[in-house]
């Protein structure tokens, strides 16, 4: 064994194969092709694995309560005209899921800032900044609206979102989360609920996809005089 392992064969076949180990190790290989297989697996989770092989959610029908309007590319004065239609129209809730975090056109801005203020049922969105240990709302609009809600998520960017922190307390200052202020205007027995269970994340049950919900152009809103929209929940974002 010890004479074969001294052979001229033996020898030359061992120096080969480190040869060729060191040319592979000079060869710049691209890993970067992976980058996709690398992303869908951070955002991976058990849970959509389940919803997708045992059909959660696939024979649900439309969900008439919650009405969304695209607000495409309306600009301030004609989100606050849109907004009014809709508050005459008797909704439940109406919440305003685009953000205002500077002043713009002095005329537009105060039509909105008179929209917020006037009535009870509009809930805000707006950002928080943490600088430091410190949190603030974001927005030159957020002292007008009676009701406010914070839309930032918790999680990974780009990710599916899978929990929600409807509560955020800093020192004497307490935040709320713009789903949670939605619920309180909207459905305040839901909401209570929520608030006695005083979990600092829940997570979040998608009970529908997208296809599931009423989608209407802001445009349409407008035009049409039907009750449509009374006692719903009404969303603009675009």
């Amino acid at each position: 064994m010890i004479k074969y392992l001294f052979k001229r064969d033996t020898i030359l076949a061992t120096i080969m194969v480190f040869v060729v180990m060191a040319l592979l190790a000079l060869i710049p290989i691209n890993t970067h092709v992976l980058d996709p297989i690398k992303l869908a697996m951070q955002d991976f989770d058990y849970n959509d694995l389940a919803y997708s092989e045992l059909g959660k959610n696939q024979d649900r029908s439309v969900d008439t309560n919650i009405v969304i309007v695209n607000i495409a590319d309306a600009d301030r004065g004609g989100i606050a005209a849109l907004i009014n239609n809709i508050a005459g129209k008797k909704p439940a809730a109406i919440g305003v899921d685009v953000l205002f975090n500077a002043p713009k056109e002095a005329a537009a801005d105060s039509m909105l800032a008179q929209t917020f203020a006037a009535y009870n049922n509009i809930v805000l969105a707006y950002n928080l900044q943490k600088e430091k240990n410190a949190v603030t709302a974001t927005g030159f609009l957020v002292r007008q609206a009676r009701a406010k809600g914070y839309a930032n998520f918790v999680g990974e960017e780009g990710g599916s979102i899978r929990h929600t922190a409807p509560v955020i307390k800093k020192k004497d200052e307490t935040y709320q989360s713009f789903a949670a202020s939605v619920a309180q205007v909207a459905y305040p027995q839901a909401y209570n609920k929520l608030m006695q269970r005083n979990n600092s994340t829940e997570q979040v049950n998608y009970t529908r996809r997208a296809d599931k919900f009423l989608v209407v152009e802001g445009q349409d809103v407008l035009t049409d005089s039907s009750a449509m929209l009374a006692g719903k929940t009404v969303l603009l974002g675009f």
